[in-house]
């Protein structure tokens, strides 16, 4: 895992496939976006849902 300063990206700007873009509103506005191999976000998703994303779940994410 590579945690990064963050920084401001001017646009366009191309998401690799395995990436998700998430907004932010109220005090603090902003994006952040996460970029990850299929291992990476399965393992997210393992997080979040309490299962592995694999197959047509992880393709969704794409």
């Amino acid at each position: 895992m590579d945690i990064q300063k963050p920084y401001i990206i001017r646009q366009p700007f191309e998401q690799e496939p395995n990436s998700v873009l998430i907004g932010m509103t109220g005090d603090i506005r902003g994006r952040i976006m996460i970029e990850g191999t299929n291992g990476c976000m399965s393992k997210i998703g393992e997080s979040m849902f309490g299962m592995p994303l694999e197959g047509e779940m992880l393709d969704l994410m794409q």
